[in-house]
């Protein structure tokens, strides 16, 4: 099993996350990702998503899906890997949809992402613990 530790990230009371997203040539796009396991799925931004590699014409079809803004629409893109928390995870499905407003993040890392791993938040020890 490994375990990965990272310093707790909140921002107006959001859980953030630095992620690696590999682009189509294998390049790679820092983002920040607002932690959210109440989405489903992990959602990039449209402009994230573009400046990685992946414009809605790369897209495998339009999506429709919930995330902490509610009903969205969007398009979905495979990502050779998404690393977050320590943790790649290859071969990657993600949505995309214009999530610039308020929050000022590049994506939502959402439920899909911790599948088969233990996640901890520590609010007093403020770090996030992540073993899979």
């Amino acid at each position: 099993m490994k375990t990965a530790r990272r310093p707790l990230l909140v921002i107006d009371g959001f859980v953030h996350v630095q992620a690696a997203v590999e682009g189509p040539l294998r390049e790679l796009k820092n983002a920040r990702l607002l932690l959210d396991t109440g989405t489903r799925n992990t959602i990039l931004d449209i402009e994230t998503a573009e400046e990685a590699g992946y414009p809605a014409s790369c897209g495998l079809g339009v999506a429709r899906f919930r995330s902490i803004a509610g009903e969205e629409v969007g398009y979905t893109v495979r990502l050779p890997s998404l690393t977050a928390l320590g943790r790649k995870v290859d071969d990657y499905l993600v949505a995309c949809t214009d999530l610039k407003g308020e929050l000022n993040i590049d994506g939502i890392l959402g439920l899909d992402f911790f599948q088969n791993a233990d996640l901890t938040v520590g609010l007093r020890s403020q770090h996030l613990e992540l073993a899979w």
